[in-house]
């Protein structure tokens, strides 16, 4: 990400959450969250704040944290597998347990 799509993302979401006022300086605030996210794709993070938008119920904007894509979190880039995946195993082991 550039400083010019990390102030878009910051004008974003101001405009998804109007209450959400950071005790910082517009400069300091740009400054941290594009040392946060610079190594990301825009795109990337655009869906995480999609995604967040979309399961929030707290009302707060989200973190930095909170927008990093998945898969590079940690530095781990294998598949992320979700809660649906791991029951679709447990099945599958348990179908096998009983087989046997």
């Amino acid at each position: 990400m550039t400083k010019d799509d990390t102030m878009g993302l910051i004008t974003k979401i101001r405009a998804y959450f109007p209450s959400w006022n950071p005790k910082v300086s517009p400069r300091e605030l740009l400054e941290t969250w594009f040392d946060g996210l610079r190594k990301y794709e825009l795109a990337a993070v655009e869906d995480m704040l999609e995604k967040y938008i979309q399961s929030d119920e707290s009302g707060y904007a989200p973190a930095i944290s909170q927008l990093i894509p998945k898969q590079n979190k940690n530095g781990f880039t294998g598949r992320i597998y979700s809660h649906a995946d791991f029951v679709e195993m447990e099945k599958a082991a348990l179908a096998d347990l009983r087989g046997s």
